[in-house]
């Protein structure tokens, strides 16, 4: 009886472990695209300036350096100038690949405030299972986006059970620096 009781007790605990969410942006299979829409171009002439704008990008090799899921929200990673574009084109698009179906609970986006320019103004998230059609999963705006000394955070609680794809837009005022992504969840 007390054996019984005992693998009862080990097998309820294995389960609730197995259960618990993880930051999935972590994970090695994850990957992930940026695409800065309407920026300033003409700042990447610079190579030191354009080197500040996306800290994230090797041009060597072309690929990401995995700073927006390495857990430093204090780090500038995705750096983009928005000022001359009209206020509705100030968003960046970033697009996750999980690489398999995940059940996303909270997804949260960090920005650093630089100056006063700087500035986060909406989230919005979609997502697929397919990588073909998406689904809007939520968004935040302005009066919901905290700011705790210079770091803007975003939440959102998608409670989807088959996300593979998630597809971010981020607005900003005139520069957008998205520092951190965490993606909340469990693999299915």
């Amino acid at each position: 009886m007390f054996f019984r009781v005992c693998l009862g007790i080990f097998l309820l605990a294995g389960l609730l472990i197995a259960e618990e969410i993880e930051n999935l942006a972590l994970a090695p299979e994850v990957s992930y695209q940026v695409y800065p829409g309407n920026w300033q171009r003409s700042l990447l002439t610079d190579k030191s300036l354009g080197g500040l704008i996306d800290n994230d990008w090797d041009r060597e090799s072309g690929q990401r350096k995995n700073m927006l899921v390495n857990g430093k929200t204090l780090e500038s990673a995705i750096r983009y100038n928005y000022h001359s574009a009209l206020a509705a084109e100030r968003f960046m698009v970033i697009e996750f690949d999980l690489g398999k179906p995940a059940a996303v609970q909270e997804l949260k986006i960090f920005a650093f405030r630089n100056n006063s320019l700087y500035e986060m103004r909406k989230v919005q998230l979609e997502s697929s299972s397919d990588h073909f059609v998406f689904k809007q999963n939520g968004a935040v705006d302005l009066e919901q986006i905290q700011l705790e000394k210079n770091i803007y955070r975003a939440e959102l609680r998608p409670l989807d059970s088959n996300m593979r794809v998630l597809r971010l837009y981020v607005w900003g005022r005139s520069w957008i620096n998205v520092t951190e992504v965490e993606i909340w969840g469990t693999w299915q």
